[in-house]
């Protein structure tokens, strides 16, 4: 991949299709990231134009004819046929799944200790109170989603946490919204593992977009190398890479061997911006490993995600270990997860692509 976009040629050898969720903020990502992507030099210039409601595209700038303008669109897919946000495609199905887990005493005990921080949070941000008790809704009585959000926004760009508020250069605001910041993310993300824990509800969020990653690959490992490979890109938000990384069982997110001495804190994790979840279909050396021909690789921040179902001592023909998943070990993982929550299958997702290849590569990224 990095040759092909430093020698200019990487929309010649791979076909890139880009999805988004029907956000401004993960459509942009997605534009910034293929500008970035495809703007090695002249021959890859590329602007960002968008082209309807459904569709937006970056544009190949050189100065060929009209006709002959490439063109990566960004398809954004109605909320019916949305494989990156079951809250949007399942309103009903996601509000009885996360109402139900809140409705456990576990959960409602130690969320309402969280009460007296959201109080403090609503006296600073009146935005947190009285909404829609959906999806965010909690025995605390704030959401805690939008009030992480204040937080990872402003520490991304740069911002005082009083930024844009009444409160816009009160340092003594300032310092105590400051406090609050690293709490109310660990409330959240404690929120999310009680969620994601819960096989149903974990699998109305991943087992859609994890299913079309399987077909891809199915149809990717049989095409000659003359075809151009895949690269599939997905922009969506925390809450879905979140949601894969506990469907794919990582490391970190596990519950602990009681029998180890590991320190097991990691899974007090949220996902950063522009975080990047990637699944690569990748060739093996035969002989070496005793396997068949392919294995998925899966990478965190560009960092391979080691998970329960990871083949250990397993290289591909660059000798490069770390993340890999046996092609049988997904779809089993897969399967498992729809049995449990009786996923059926988005209609009109792009699992047929036509121009599939050996090596296939498929990012999801936050907005």
């Amino acid at each position: 991949i990095n040759k092909d976009v430093k020698e200019g040629h990487f929309l010649d050898h791979w076909d890139v299709r880009a999805y988004s969720t029907n956000y401004l903020r993960t459509v942009m990502s997605a534009q910034c990231f293929l500008d970035g992507l495809l703007d090695a030099n002249a021959s890859n210039k590329m602007s960002l134009d968008t082209m309807n409601s459904e569709s937006y595209c970056a544009k190949n700038k050189n100065e060929l004819p009209d006709t002959s303008i490439i063109q990566v669109p960004i398809t954004v897919r109605d909320e019916a046929n949305d494989i990156l946000n079951a809250y949007d495609h399942s309103p009903k199905l996601m509000r009885e799944l996360t109402s139900s887990v809140m409705a456990s005493p576990q959960f409602r005990q130690r969320d309402v200790k969280a009460a007296p921080l959201a109080a403090r949070l609503a006296n600073f941000l009146p935005g947190l109170k009285n909404i829609p008790k959906t999806h965010g809704g909690s025995p605390s009585g704030i959401n805690w989603i939008h009030a992480t959000d204040h937080f990872v926004c402003r520490l991304a760009h740069g911002l005082p946490f009083t930024a844009f508020s009444t409160y816009e250069e009160d340092e003594e605001a300032e310092s105590t919204l400051a406090a609050m910041a690293s709490p109310t993310e660990a409330h959240l993300t404690w929120r999310f593992r009680q969620y994601y824990q819960d096989l149903p509800l974990l699998s109305a969020v991943a087992v859609p977009a994890l299913r079309e990653i399987e077909k891809q690959i199915q149809n990717s490992s049989h095409l000659c190398h003359k075809e151009r490979r895949p690269f599939t890109i997905y922009s969506c938000h925390d809450v879905t890479i979140l949601g894969l990384l506990y469907a794919m069982r990582a490391d970190f997110l596990v519950e602990p061997d009681t029998n180890t001495s590991k320190d097991w804190g990691q899974w007090r994790w949220w996902p950063g911006y522009a975080s990047t979840l990637a699944f690569e279909l990748v060739q093996l050396d035969e002989e070496k490993n005793g396997l068949g021909s392919h294995v998925l690789r899966v990478l965190l921040d560009r960092s391979p995600l080691d998970t329960t179902n990871s083949a250990k001592n397993i290289t591909d023909k660059n000798d490069q270990g770390g993340g890999i998943i046996q092609l049988s070990d997904f779809s089993c993982l897969i399967q498992r997860l729809e049995k449990a929550g009786k996923v059926e299958a988005v209609e009109g997702s792009d699992a047929n692509t036509d121009s599939q290849e050996k090596v296939n590569n498929s990012e999801f990224r936050t907005g």
